[in-house]
C-alpha cells in the first residue's frame, strides 16, 4: 500500500548515498515527495556534476505514482540555511511529514512507525519529534514499541507543522534563556550544561553552519519530548569522504535492527525514560565530549546521530 505520509527528501551532492536512501523511500511508494536540492559550492572541483547527477538519480528513480515537488537551489546555501529552509518549504505545504536527508537510510518499518505515531499525537503539544534512530546498544526502554526522550535525533525523523511552527535558526531568545538560567534548571550535569551552551554558543555566534542544535534548543525550552523506537531504523551511510560533519565512522553505532514487530506498542504514559537518557550520556555524549574538549558538541553528535 503506498504511504499517505509526505516526505521530505534532503539531497546535495552524493549520488551514491542518494540512490540508496532513494531505494528505500521507492519501496514505501510515497503518494507525495518533496525533494529539496542545494548547490554546488564555489571552488569544489566537480561539485555541479555530482549535484546535477542526484537530481538525475531521483528524477529518473521517481518511476511509481506520486506527486512530487522540487525546491532546486542553483548556489550553495550551505547546511544551516539549505536544511533548515527546506523544512520550512516543506511544512508550508503539509501539516505532518517524514524528513530525510540523502545519508539516512531507513528500515522498511521506519515508514509505518512514523505515520502511526504522526497520527497518534497529532494533537498532543507535548510530543515534538518522533526519530527513527536508537543508540541504546540492544537495550529496550520499557514493554512498548518506543520510548521518550529530551534527545532528537534527526537521522531520519518526523513531525508536524504545529512543532515546526515559530522555529528560529537564529536562536533570537537564546540570551534570555541563559539569563533566566534554563540551562542550570534543565541539566544536573554541569558537562552537559557546557556541552550544550557550547554548541548553542557556536550557532549563535555563526561558528555551527547547522540547523539541528537549534531545533534541539527549541524542544528543550519548550519543554517537548521526542518518540525513539525500541529498535533502530536507521542507519547513517553517509560517513568519509563528501560527508558535511563526518569523516569517519564510530564503532559505536548500531546497524538497522533484525526482526522488528510488525505491530506498534504505545506507552501509556508522555514521561522521558530517565535510565535511556542517562545511557545516552554516558555512552554516546560524555565520552565524546571528554575527547574533543575545545569542541565538545562534534564528536558527541555525530555519535548521537544528531549531526551529519
Amino acid at each position: 500500500m503506498p504511504l499517505s505520509t509526505p516526505i521530505l527528501f534532503i539531497v546535495f551532492s552524493r549520488p551514491e548515498t542518494t540512490r540508496q536512501v532513494l531505494g528505500a523511500i521507492r519501496q514505501a511508494a510515497p503518494e507525495r515527495l518533496f525533494v529539496a536540492a542545494d548547490g554546488p559550492r564555489p571552488g569544489r572541483e566537480d561539485e555541479a556534476r555530482r549535484c546535477a547527477e542526484v537530481l538525475k538519480i531521483v528524477e529518473d528513480g521517481v518511476d511509481w505514482p506520486c506527486e512530487l515537488r522540487y525546491l532546486r537551489r542553483e548556489a550553495n546555501l550551505g547546511c544551516r540555511n539549505a536544511v533548515g529552509s527546506a523544512i520550512d518549504w516543506f511544512f508550508d505545504q503539509v501539516e505532518e511529514g517524514i524528513i530525510l536527508e540523502d545519508d539516512c537510510l531507513p528500515a522498511g518499518a521506519f515508514f509505518p512507525f512514523c505515520a502511526s505515531v504522526l497520527e497518534r499525537y497529532r494533537d498532543e503539544t507535548r510530543i515534538a519529534h518522533i526519530g527513527g534512530f536508537n543508540c541504546q546498544e540492544g537495550h529496550p526502554r520499557g514493554p512498548a514499541s518506543y520510548y521518550f526522550s529530551r534527545y532528537y535525533h534527526v537521522w531520519g525523523w518526523a513531525t508536524w507543522r504545529r512543532a515546526w511552527r515559530g522555529f528560529d535558526l537564529a536562536m533570537g531568545d537564546y540570551p534570555e534563556f541563559l539569563a533566566e538560567g534554563m540551562l542550570d534548571k534543565l541539566f544536573s550535569r554541569r558537562a552537559l550544561r557546557e556541552f550544550w551552551k557550547g554548541n548553542f554558543d557556536d550557532v549563535v555566534s555563526g561558528a555551527a553552519d547547522t540547523w539541528d542544535y537549534q531545533w534541539t534548543y527549541r524542544n528543550l525550552k519548550d519543554d517537548r519530548l521526542a518518540v525513539v523506537p525500541n529498535h533502530n531504523l536507521i542507519v547513517n551511510i553517509g560517513f568519509g569522504e563528501g560527508a558535511t560533519h563526518t569523516s569517519s565512522k564510530s564503532s559505536s553505532l548500531p546497524g538497522l535492527a533484525a526482526d522488528i514487530p510488525e505491530s506498534i506498542v504505545h506507552p501509556r504514559f508522555l514521561i522521558p525514560d530517565p535510565e535511556a537518557d542517562d545511557f545516552t550520556y554516558r555512552r554516546h555524549v560524555g565520552l565524546n565530549w571528554l575527547y574533543d574538549a575545545k569542541r565538545p558538541g562534534r564528536l558527541a553528535l555525530r555519535a548521537l546521530g544528531l549531526r551529519r
